[in-house]
């Protein structure tokens, strides 16, 4: 699952093609969003086994202390009631990759 779960976006963005400035905020929200995407799609009884990888290669910046601590503190919505086992934000290289849940 990709960051925004957008897929139209998300090739202009792996492609070097958009340019946007996020606030924390939205990116905390962007990743909230991508999170309800999958939750939607996944079977309740499934998500307490299913490990959400969410890909944030091509904006690594949504793994920043900043973002996380912004996600944590106002979009979470306590992110255990998601019911996945463990949630990931992956990024390019391993210090660009956060665990969430």
């Amino acid at each position: 699952m990709s960051i925004p779960p957008d897929e139209a976006v998300n090739r202009q963005i792996a492609h070097g093609l958009m340019e946007r400035k996020l606030s924390d905020r939205e990116a905390a929200e962007w990743i909230r969003r991508s999170i309800v995407h999958k939750w939607e799609r996944i079977p309740p009884d499934l998500r307490a086994r299913t490990m959400l990888v969410l890909d944030a290669r091509h904006v690594a910046i949504f793994a920043s202390d900043s973002v996380v601590a912004e996600f944590w503190k106002t979009v979470a919505d306590g992110a255990a009631l998601y019911g996945f086992a463990q949630i990931w934000l992956i990024g390019p290289i391993a210090p660009r990759s956060r665990r969430l849940l």
